[in-house]
């Protein structure tokens, strides 16, 4: 046995053509790698198989088989987002993780931002706030507690708000 074989239960060399599949099995241990060589492209092997693999390419989906029923699973925010954009061959499932969770409230929570400059050691008013939605400073429920305290530092508009710029 070639102790190059892959553990693979078939292994299938697929070329665009017959010279291609010659051209890589002409090179030096690679004419006992392959069980079979196939001709087309993926195409060749839609009627062989239900759902394709991409192995390499994460990014890609599947290539299914007429008829296959597949969901695609996503745990991850970014996986969905870029799956809504380049929609799979079949049906999308969130299901966010713990991660995916915090991360869909992070970006849609409203935040507080100095809503000008604040030199180091003003007191901030209510009208010193200001809102955004996604924003890295406290939650928007802490203005309350934000107002009335110092600036610990100069603060340009627009600089996030929370407890370790203030005080």
């Amino acid at each position: 046995m070639n102790m190059m074989r892959p553990l693979a239960a078939k292994t299938i060399l697929l070329c665009a053509d017959a010279g291609d599949a010659a051209q890589i099995r002409a090179v030096p241990g690679w004419t006992d790698r392959f069980d079979e060589v196939a001709e087309g492209g993926a195409a060749a092997l839609s009627g062989r198989y239900d759902v394709l693999v991409p192995y390499d390419q994460p990014h890609r989906p599947p290539l299914l088989g007429k008829g296959a029923r597949v969901a695609f699973l996503c745990t991850e925010l970014t996986a969905f987002e870029a799956a809504l954009r380049n929609p799979p061959p079949g049906d999308l499932v969130f299901m966010p993780s713990a991660l995916a969770r915090l991360d869909v409230l992070v970006r849609t929570r409203r935040t507080l931002k100095a809503a000008r400059d604040l030199p180091r050691g003003a007191v901030l008013a209510a009208a010193d706030l200001a809102y955004e939605v996604g924003g890295h400073g406290a939650g928007a429920d802490c203005a309350g507690r934000i107002i009335g305290r110092s600036a610990l530092y100069d603060l340009p508009e627009g600089a996030p708000l929370d407890f370790g710029v203030v005080g």
